[in-house]
């Protein structure tokens, strides 16, 4: 909350534009861009932003009646009538603009020192590591998350309170001209520069106009902190400052640089450091060894050397510095519970992130939160706790449970049934893992309370094995095939087969979230548990059973009709119900897949059923294309299209209205957008597997299937490695033991060396065959240890390169995940 309160009538001469109704009553101090994120809603302004798949404005009447008076928009002719009569609304000529200046005008009311930092990575784990080592000095309000977009930036910069006595911000750009818009917005003081790599390279010339671009944050800037760029040499990197701009610099081999680095020793867990810092040398340790964590820790440890924090105070500091979790985890818990694990931070801002998330999720029945005290957040304890009750009552949690002395002495001003602890072990001495049965469970605390004590204590299964599924990343990728379709197609999710093996419950709830117009299972007990679990999208079920017809009528499905005799059974059940309760029907036809489907033959009698039971209304037309993604087969693909043009128009012209027509899967919406008619099937790419040479690249991996190495052995020269010695060792070798097997879904057909998995980073071969629990690799050379982590698919293994060593598909690798590996779901 800003603490200002502004109205829009006042900031008309900021923003531009003019005001289409006013109330002088209203102000506000929260900014709202989604109707299904609303904090406070008497105390917001809504910006509607539109971009080319969404449009703020068609919420304008949703936001109105969760009690929203004061808008900003850029389509007047999308203003709703009740909001020009009872609401203040700005008409501006760009809202995204106008938000960017409304933080503008925010953060100019503040003298506080505030760094802006960007670089391609590393952007995110150094801004948290200078809030670990700044914040006993300073209150530090700092960017939630990854917050660093044209939008993110905005929603950071308004934070800002009159307590917070230094600022901390991230800027990302992809493309050129986005950084002059969150330099004035962020308008630092300081500037911290990360690296200059290769990522959005491809909107640049080179590496050094990539450099340019992002040195427009630093302009007005006093100080730039720069990590040792491999690109350009200290000097030349100063003729690209403004003279007002002082360079300060750390490095492993220029002796000018500010932070010297004069020696560093990795260790086994960690890395000791000896400095020199401006002519004072000092030692650090930082429990990292990898050389980006090193890399990171350099720029953040000067940073606040350059924030005329001590050298001594730090280096107590650095060694405590952990991993950031930056990563919103669902796991499975207890008594039919979800865990959402975000102990990396506490503060009100992420908090709000966090409450967020566990709403998307509509798999338990109530929502409790776990909590510790607050801390350093510059706020007055009775302040800060009547924040948190509001925050919590507004995200509607059910229960909270509270660990620490300070939000102790608050209870009483929480309306959410709340119990407290004085500390983390007190709580687990008490703990009964019934408490939790069938609800989500937000677990958010401070460090220092070691709530990962609680996540181990509550997580139901301990299998190493588990199933990482980035819920980030599958929202790429459907924001991905949006852009790609014309403007009013529907979008329908293939969440058949446990969602490809993803989880149905959890990536239907992500889906819904996100808007998507159609579900599709294969199965009508499949729609029926997302129903139970509080699903409200439309589903289509592939398979109608004739047995389970009922069902489609009390759990609202719909069937995809591809016989007479299951046409006929719907329309004799159909009679039984109200007209408001019978679903609509998806007609299959034929067009050359040959599997399911009415066949063109069989049109005119289709038609005459349709006829002669107009209480069944046809929602749609649908189709399968055989080989929408096989170049070598475009005309056949073409021949399908037409043939669906036919059959539709026929039963279009006997229905007497309009329906859906759909033919397009994940191969046509990019091959083939003449074919997306009124709604595209979206399957396989929506879960990061690329079907044509266009997604390469441009698909994010949603799925990552991981284990952990139990042991490590020598094998020698002639001995043979598992079931049938069908391995043996030509030579001394040291093979890892991994937690996984053919139960798990690692097909038993990439033994002896046609598989391999990734560890550390480098390939493995598997050797000797695959075991129903545990898999040999070769990882002579290496230094392996059990329980280090190894990728059985991913960021270093593709699905693909399974797929073609099986001489199968990806869907087939995805699905064959066993339910019994853990699923746990990210999320920034």
């Amino acid at each position: 909350m800003s603490h200002f309160q502004y109205s829009l009538n006042a900031l008309q001469s900021d923003l531009g534009g003019r005001m289409l109704s006013e109330n002088s009553d209203y102000k506000f101090e929260l900014i709202s861009i989604d109707t299904r994120k609303m904090y406070l809603p008497a105390q917001s302004v809504f910006v509607a932003l539109s971009g080319i798949h969404h449009n703020g404005h068609r919420f304008l009447s949703e936001a109105f009646e969760k009690g929203i008076r004061q808008f900003i928009v850029d389509e007047e002719d999308e203003v709703p009538e009740e909001l020009l009569k009872h609401a203040s609304v700005l008409l501006v000529d760009n809202s995204l603009k106008s938000l960017q200046k409304l933080a503008a005008v925010h953060r100019n009311r503040f003298q506080l020192p505030v760094l802006g930092i960007t670089g391609s990575n590393g952007k995110t784990i150094v801004k948290e590591w200078i809030n670990s080592l700044t914040t006993p000095n300073f209150n530090v309000i700092r960017s939630p998350r990854s917050f660093n977009s044209q939008v993110g930036v905005p929603l950071s910069v308004w934070n800002i309170e009159e307590h917070h006595t230094l600022g901390v911000f991230e800027a990302g750009i992809s493309e050129k001209g986005e950084m002059d818009a969150l330099r004035e917005m962020i308008n630092p003081e300081v500037g911290v520069l990360t690296n200059i790599g290769v990522a959005h390279l491809e909107q640049f010339e080179d590496q050094k106009e990539l450099l340019k671009e992002k040195l427009r944050l630093f302009s007005n800037c006093k100080t730039l902190i720069s990590a040792e760029l491999e690109i350009i040499k200290g000097e030349e990197l100063k003729t690209l400052l403004s003279s007002q701009t002082q360079l300060v610099r750390w490095s492993r081999s220029d002796q000018s640089a500010e932070l010297i680095v004069v020696s560093e020793s990795v260790k086994e867990h960690s890395t000791a450091f000896s400095l020199n810092w401006r002519g004072k040398k000092f030692d650090c340790s930082l429990p990292f060894t990898d050389l980006a964590h090193r890399d990171n820790l350099l720029t953040a440890l000067l940073t606040a050397l350059e924030l005329g924090i001590e050298a001594e105070e730090l280096t107590s500091r650095t060694e405590n510095l952990k991993p950031i979790g930056m990563r919103l985890e669902l796991l499975d818990g207890p008594q039919g519970s979800f865990l959402i694990n975000d102990t990396y931070s506490a503060d009100l801002h992420s908090l709000e992130v966090a409450l967020d998330f566990m709403l998307q999720q509509r798999t338990a029945q109530k929502r409790i939160l776990f909590v510790s005290d607050l801390l350093q957040s510059g706020l007055e304890p009775s302040v800060l706790y009547q924040r948190l009750a509001a925050l919590a009552e507004h995200k509607k949690v059910d229960e909270i449970f509270a660990i620490g002395s300070d939000i102790s002495g608050f209870k009483t001003g929480f309306s959410t049934p709340i119990k407290t602890y004085g500390s983390t072990d007190e709580f687990l001495q008490k703990l009964d893992s019934s408490w939790f049965e069938n609800a989500t469970v937000l677990i958010k605390g401070a460090r220092s309370f070691h709530f990962e004590k609680i996540v181990h204590f509550l997580q139901a299964r301990t299998h190493e094995t588990i199933f990482e599924i980035d819920l980030n990343g599958m929202v790429h990728n459907l924001n991905y095939y949006r852009e790609k379709l014309k403007p009013g197609v529907k979008l329908m999710a293939m969440v058949k087969a446990f969602a490809y093996g993803n989880g149905s419950y959890e990536v239907a709830s992500l889906l819904e979230y996100h808007r998507v117009d159609y579900l599709s299972v294969a199965y009508a007990d499949e729609g029926i548990e997302l129903r139970k679990a509080g699903i409200q999208l439309p589903i289509l079920v592939l398979n109608t059973e004739r047995a389970a017809l009922n069902s489609f009528f009390d759990y609202r499905l719909e069937p995809e009709i591809y016989s007479f005799a299951t046409f006929q059974r719907f329309a004799e059940v159909s009679k039984n119900y109200p007209k408001e309760s019978i679903p609509g029907i998806h007609l299959k036809v034929e067009t050359g897949m040959n599997r399911l489907g009415f066949a063109k033959s069989e049109c005119e009698e289709l038609c005459r059923l349709i006829s002669e039971n107009p209480q069944v209304k046809v929602k749609s037309v649908m189709s399968h294309f055989a080989a929408s993604d096989d170049p070598k087969e475009d005309e056949f693909t073409k021949k399908q299209i037409e043939e669906f043009k036919k059959f539709s128009k026929k039963i279009e012209a006997t229905a007497g209205y309009q329906v859906l027509k759909h033919i397009s899967n994940t191969g046509a919406i990019s091959r083939f957008p003449e074919a997306q008619f009124d709604m595209v099937r979206l399957g396989i790419g929506l879960y990061g597997a690329p079907v044509t040479e266009e997604d390469k690249g441009n698909l994010s991996v949603v799925g990552r299937l991981k284990t952990v190495v139990s042991q490590v052995k020598t094998v020698l020269a002639g001995e043979t490695i598992s079931y049938g010695r069908s391995f043996k060792a030509d030579k001394k070798m040291q093979i890892a033991i991994l937690a996984i097997g053919y139960a798990d879904g690692l097909n038993r057909r990439l033994s002896n060396q046609k598989g391999e998995v990734s560890i550390k980073g480098k390939r493995c071969k598997i050797v000797g065959r695959i075991c129903m629990d545990m898999t040999m690799v070769d990882v002579t050379g290496m230094d392996v240890k059990a329980g280090d982590e190894a990728e059985i698919f991913g960021d270093d293994v593709s699905l693909e390169e399974i797929a073609q060593w099986l001489e199968t598909i990806p869907y087939e690798v995805l699905t064959s995940v066993s339910q019994r590996v853990k699923r746990i779901y990210v999320q920034e």
